[in-house]
C-alpha cells in the first residue's frame, strides 16, 4: 500500500509541474493558416446519383429528363430494388450497360426481395423435409415513362435431393441464392439487342406500353395451343431444354441448331439471349429468349425445328423405364404453336 500511495503522489506532483511549465499559448488554440488545412472535395459517383434520381421509376413514376427507350444498340440501365433503393447488384452491371446520368438512362431494372419457394416435401417416419428454391422477380421499366417493358422470375440452383435416410432434426433443404449472372443473362436481350428484322407480320415491340407475354415455341407440343393475346400486346418467344447437370446441358447446346418459322417464313433468331437456371422438371435448364415483338391481329403459326448433330441424353429418366432418356441425331419438327391476336 505504501508503494502504491507514493506512486500516486509522485504522478500528482509531476502533473502539477507540467501545468506550471505550460505556456499561455498552449492553453489557447493557435491560429491555423489556410495552407495548413487540406479540404478534400466529395468524390462524385454519377451512377449512384442517377440511381437516386430514378428511384421512383420502379413505382411507375417516369422521369421526364431520362433518355428515350428507342433505337438500336445498348439501352443504358440502372438497377434498383423494387422499393427504389440501391440493391446488392446495383454496382454489378457491365460497364457498357450502366447509365452514367439520368439523361443517359433508358431502362431501370427493378428487383424484388428474394423469396423462398417450396418445390417438394419429402415424407419420412418422423419430421418431413421441405426442399426450397430461392426466387427473385425482376422487371425492366422505361426510365422516361415508367412503363414496364418485360418481367420474369429467376430461380437459384435447387437444393440436393432428399436421401433415403436423413438426420432426424433436418426439416429443410435450401438451394443457392439467385445469382446476378442469371439476371444479367435475362436482361441482355433487352439492354443490348434490337428486335429481329421483320420477315413476317412481326414488328419490334413499341417502347413498353404493355408488359410482354412469354410464349413457348413448343406450346403445341405441350398442349397449350392456341395462345390468345390482346392486340398490341408484346410477345416474347422462348424455348428451353432441361437436363440433369450442366454437362448434359452443354452437350445439348453443342449439338443443337434451330430453325424458327413464323407463318411459314424463316424468322431471324440471332438476337436470342441464352441463360441457364433451374426449372420445374429438371435440375438445370438452358433457355433461349427472343426480344419482345408484336404481331398483327389474327392467327399466327410458330414452328420450331431442332436438329441434333449426334445422339444425346439429358441424364434424366422422365418416362421412368429405368434408363436414361436419349434423343437421336437429326431434325425434329415440333407441332404448330398457334398464337391468336384479337
Amino acid at each position: 500500500m505504501r508503494k502504491s500511495s507514493l506512486f500516486v503522489i509522485t504522478l500528482g506532483a509531476f502533473a502539477l509541474l507540467l501545468v506550471g511549465c505550460s505556456s499561455p499559448q498552449s492553453e489557447a488554440q493557435a491560429p491555423v493558416s489556410n495552407s495548413q488545412v487540406e479540404v478534400q472535395a466529395p468524390v462524385s459517383n454519377p451512377q449512384a446519383e442517377a440511381r437516386a434520381a430514378l428511384a421512383g421509376v420502379c413505382s411507375r413514376r417516369g422521369v421526364a429528363g431520362a433518355g428515350a427507350h428507342a433505337g438500336e444498340g445498348v439501352h443504358p440501365v440502372v438497377l434498383l430494388s423494387s422499393s427504389g433503393e440501391d440493391h446488392d447488384w446495383s454496382d454489378d452491371l457491365p460497364h457498357g450497360w450502366a447509365a452514367q446520368s439520368v439523361e443517359d438512362a433508358q431502362l431501370v431494372a427493378c428487383v424484388d426481395a428474394e423469396q423462398e419457394s417450396s418445390i417438394e416435401v419429402c415424407e419420412y417416419i418422423g419430421p418431413d423435409i421441405t426442399r426450397y428454391r430461392y426466387e427473385v422477380s425482376l422487371r425492366l421499366v422505361e426510365a422516361q415513362t415508367g412503363a414496364e417493358v418485360a418481367s420474369t422470375v429467376l430461380g437459384g440452383n435447387d437444393p440436393r435431393q432428399c436421401q433415403q435416410t436423413e438426420a432426424y432434426d433436418l426439416t429443410r433443404l435450401a438451394g443457392d441464392p439467385v445469382s446476378f449472372a442469371a439476371a444479367r443473362d435475362w436482361m441482355q436481350a433487352y439492354v443490348e439487342g434490337s428486335a429481329p428484322s421483320a420477315v413476317s407480320p412481326a414488328e419490334p415491340a413499341p417502347p413498353g406500353s404493355q408488359p410482354s407475354v412469354e410464349v413457348s415455341v413448343f406450346c403445341g407440343y405441350f398442349g397449350v395451343s392456341p395462345v390468345t393475346i390482346g392486340s398490341g400486346q408484346p410477345i416474347l418467344l422462348y424455348w428451353k431444354w432441361g437436363a440433369a447437370s450442366d454437362d448434359y446441358l452443354q452437350d445439348y447446346v453443342d449439338a443443337a441448331t434451330f430453325e424458327l418459322r413464323l407463318d411459314g417464313e424463316i424468322f431471324d433468331i440471332s438476337a436470342a439471349s441464352v441463360s441457364t437456371s433451374t426449372c420445374e422438371d429438371a435440375p438445370r435448364c438452358v433457355t433461349w429468349r427472343l426480344p419482345p415483338m408484336t404481331l398483327g391481329e389474327g392467327a399466327h403459326d410458330v414452328v420450331m425445328t431442332t436438329t441434333l448433330s449426334h445422339e444425346i441424353t439429358d441424364g434424366l429418366d422422365l418416362d421412368q423405364n429405368g434408363e436414361l432418356d436419349t434423343y437421336p441425331a437429326g431434325p425434329w419438327e415440333a407441332p404448330v404453336c398457334e398464337i391468336i391476336v384479337e
